[in-house]
This record gives C-alpha cells, sequence and structure tokens, in this order.
C-alpha cells in the first residue's frame, strides 16, 4: 500500500471513529401534526445578465422553459439604463432626450411569459455622469454617480410616469425597484462609497415615490448583506422611504 493511500486509510478511519463517539440525537417528527407549506422563495425570482440580452427570442425560449418547471415570478438584471438600451441623451440645446422604447419591448416581453420585472435602476447613462469611470464587465457599464441629480430625478419620474401609463399603478406597484448594483463593489464609483451610494438612494426612492407613493422602493442591494444596518438607520434618520431591504449573498 502507498503511502499516500495508507494516509487516506487513516484519515478515514479517524473521522468515522470522531463521528461515532458524537452522542446521537433523537428527532421525532409526528406526521398527524398540523402544516403549513414551505415557500421555495429562491425560487421567486431569478437573475440574469443584463437587460438588452432579454429582446432575443433564444432568452425568451428559456424563459419559458424555467418558467414551466419552477415557481419563479421575478427577473432581475443590470443596465436597464445602459446606453445600449438608449434610455438618455441630450438634444443640440443640451435639454434631456428620454427613448423608453426599449424598456417598452424588454418589459413587454417579461409580462408576456408570466413574469414580473425586479427592476435594478443601473447603470449610469453617458451624457448623465459625472466622470466616464467603468466596471469591467466586458459591455463597461458607468457606474460614476450622476452629474447633475435634477436630471437624475427627472429621469427616474419620467421613467416611473411611462411605466404607469403604459402598465397601470395595479401592475407597476407589484414590480420592485431596487436602487442600484452591489454599490459596496467595483459598480459604485461614488467617494465615500457608502455616503454617495445614501444620496443615490434618497434621490431615487423620493422620486419614484413622488410619482405613485405604490411603487415599492428598496435597496441597499450590496454583496454579502453589507451596509444593511446603516442603511436601515440612515432611511429612519432622514425618513426616505423604504419598502424592502435588498442584498446578494
Amino acid at each position: 500500500m502507498s503511502f499516500a493511500r495508507a494516509l487516506a486509510v487513516i484519515l478515514l478511519t479517524l473521522a468515522a471513529t470522531s463521528l461515532a463517539a458524537q452522542p446521537r440525537e433523537t428527532i421525532t417528527v409526528d406526521a398527524s401534526a398540523p402544516a403549513e407549506p414551505f415557500p421555495h422563495f429562491w425560487e421567486h425570482m431569478f437573475g440574469s445578465g443584463r437587460a438588452v440580452l432579454s429582446l432575443r427570442e433564444s432568452y425568451r425560449e428559456d424563459l419559458r422553459a424555467v418558467r414551466a418547471v419552477t415557481a419563479v415570478r421575478y427577473v432581475r438584471f443590470h443596465a436597464v439604463l445602459h446606453d445600449e438600451m438608449g434610455v438618455y441623451g441630450v438634444n443640440g440645446h443640451g435639454a434631456p432626450v428620454y427613448n423608453f422604447s426599449y424598456i417598452d419591448q424588454v418589459y413587454d416581453g417579461l409580462l408576456a411569459n408570466g413574469v414580473r420585472p425586479f427592476v435594478e435602476i443601473s447603470f449610469m447613462p453617458a451624457k448623465l455622469a459625472a466622470r466616464d469611470v467603468r466596471q469591467s464587465f466586458w459591455y463597461r457599464p458607468i457606474v460614476s454617480p450622476p452629474a447633475d441629480y435634477k436630471r437624475w430625478d427627472a429621469l427616474i419620474m419620467a421613467l416611473a410616469r411611462h411605466l404607469i401609463e403604459r402598465y397601470g399603478i395595479d401592475e407597476v406597484s407589484q414590480w420592485y425597484f431596487e436602487v442600484w448594483n452591489e454599490p459596496n463593489l467595483d459598480f459604485w464609483a461614488g467617494e465615500p462609497k457608502q455616503a454617495t451610494y445614501f444620496t443615490l438612494y434618497d434621490h431615487t426612492a423620493r422620486s419614484l415615490k413622488a410619482v405613485d407613493a405604490r411603487l415599492r422602493v428598496g435597496g441597499p442591494a450590496t454583496a454579502q448583506a453589507a451596509w444593511v444596518a446603516a442603511f436601515l438607520r440612515h432611511c429612519k434618520d432622514n425618513q426616505t422611504p423604504v419598502d424592502f431591504v435588498s442584498t446578494h449573498v
């Protein structure tokens, strides 16, 4: 027997001996006791790339296949405000120009296939960014704060009004609006990160609620449950609307 094999046998024997030495615990299950359904919360929302991909028929075929075998109710993706979606521009006089045509097609496709949007409000349109700073995803999304918060607020309010006009408040009030994506990582270039994200959240949440209080907004959309306590404390101290807490683990 080789040394490595002998060592493996010894380690397995020691592990088995250690398990055998542990006290046993008896669990009794009363099959006749009252029961409650166990909801599969992890099946209710899926994340999937970036918004523009959902315009492909192959994406929608995949969505229908997933919908047929799971309880998925919401789909979340990045970059609904990215320049490839053509949402924000400026005219020759420097005034903002909005185009929600691709957003309509994206959300029409989700709703037609039996799921609702979990709207990640991201990333920054180039014409609205304070700086041209980009995250390392291959499509290079801009992760800068806005150069002008009045124009950011106006964009968010225009988007909210448009969605309500197109789909109705009874429908859109069942969506979730999540402010940004993982601002504690390299998806947010504000400095200091947390304080500038809270500014973005405050403006976005209040702009949505100014259009209709029934719209659901939340954050901090961080990785690994970062900032959650500080976020809730900030919202309480500043009376900023928050309907849900989101984080990614």
